[in-house]
């Protein structure tokens, strides 16, 4: 009878033999994973300069830079969106209207779900953003506000200020860049600036594709990518996202639905 003796019992040699085929294995997987997003990335960029069709829906939905935009007023919507990762899951609602009375502001809220190593945590905040911009501008801005509080313990867990910036390059490309102030009490620097960078390419008036870079201050630089589907242009988003959040190290994917619809009116 054969016996496997465990790794800690085997002869020093072999020891590093099987760590070092396993670090090889490792690296091998983290670059094949990068080489996919580059692939995805720079696909997206192709279609930006090579493909021309008309205008799909635009938002933040699941993607991580935000737009300069608010809903239409007199329309709400709920944004929501599950993240899957090797060790991770991340579960987010997002409700906001804008009021026909007040037609720049888009007046909403967050709940997100975390679990990390089986534990799950829950925060909850409200979330504002000002459109700034003139209507029919090339160059539309707006500033946003959010604050997070667990529901476990109450204290405050995050909160940000944004400006979202948007360059309409043309009817169907449009160019998004965010600068954020950003606090996270989890974070090893509790305040620190947050930069991002999007493009978004209408592929068919039902169909949008986006790709962004994002990155806190001293932190690894994050790639998403995607597309995001509008049937019939109706009231219903589907986005699907692949990304490297943390310098190349985890891959995610991201499935999101977005439904608007008519809001409560003021009399």
């Amino acid at each position: 009878m054969s016996c496997i003796l465990p790794s800690f019992a085997r002869p020093a040699r072999v020891r590093n033999a099987v760590f070092a085929r396993y670090a090889s294995l490792s690296i091998l997987r983290l670059v094949w994973r990068r080489l996919i997003v580059l692939s995805v990335y720079l696909a997206l960029l192709g279609a930006f300069f090579l493909i021309g069709v008309p205008r799909a829906n635009a938002g933040a939905g699941p993607h991580v830079v935000d737009d300069a935009g608010v809903e239409t007023p007199g329309q709400c919507h709920v944004e929501s969106w599950t993240t899957w990762s090797r060790n991770s899951r991340l579960v987010n609602a997002s409700p906001a209207c804008t009021f026909e009375a007040l037609p720049r502001l888009e007046i909403g809220g967050d709940m997100i779900g975390v679990r990390e190593d089986g534990r799950w945590d829950t925060t909850v905040g409200p979330a504002l953003k000002l459109n700034l911009g003139t209507e029919g501008a090339r160059i539309d801005w707006a500033v946003g506000t959010a604050a997070h509080y667990s529901l476990r313990t109450g204290a405050l867990e995050g909160a940000a200020v944004t400006l979202p910036v948007t360059i309409r390059i043309s009817h169907r490309a449009r160019l998004n860049a965010n600068l954020t102030w950003d606090h996270n009490t989890s974070a090893d620097r509790r305040n620190a600036a947050f930069y991002g960078a999007q493009i978004e390419y209408d592929l068919r008036p039902d169909l949008l594709l986006m790709a962004e870079t994002y990155q806190r201050h001293a932190d690894p630089l994050g790639v998403q990518a995607g597309l995001r589907w509008t049937p019939h242009r109706g009231p219903v988003d589907v986005d699907l996202l692949i990304g490297l959040p943390d310098g190349g190290r985890e891959t995610t994917l991201t499935l999101g639905l977005t439904f608007r619809g008519a809001g409560p009116r003021w009399n």
